[in-house]
């Protein structure tokens, strides 16, 4: 699956052994920060979207804040892409999978 790749791609380019050992960090960066970093950045992006003028008027629904989002979650993590093939990673689709 798309996960086992990216989890064990990051595992043996960016994980020391006492990390690897540390299950805790590992619950931390893998499962917890994703699901509070979502959270956050979708209260932030949806917040002005529902107090705007066109959600108010019904020019914006519901449907398209919650479809919108993920592409301003996806451009606010574009940058990590872009690195990675700075460095010299040539696997397009392994960038952008881990870059999100």
């Amino acid at each position: 699956s798309l996960m086992r790749l990216y989890i064990s791609d990051n595992f043996s380019r960016n994980v020391s052994e006492p990390f690897a050992r540390n299950k805790w960090a590992v619950i931390r960066d893998i499962v917890i920060a994703p699901i509070t970093e979502e959270l956050t950045f979708r209260s932030c992006i949806v917040t002005p979207f529902l107090y705007s003028q066109d959600f108010q008027d019904g020019r914006i629904s519901l449907a398209i804040i919650s479809w919108c989002t993920p592409f301003f979650f996806g451009i606010a993590h574009l940058h990590h892409a872009i690195k990675r093939l700075r460095q010299g990673d040539s696997n397009v689709k392994l960038v952008l999978i881990s870059s999100a």
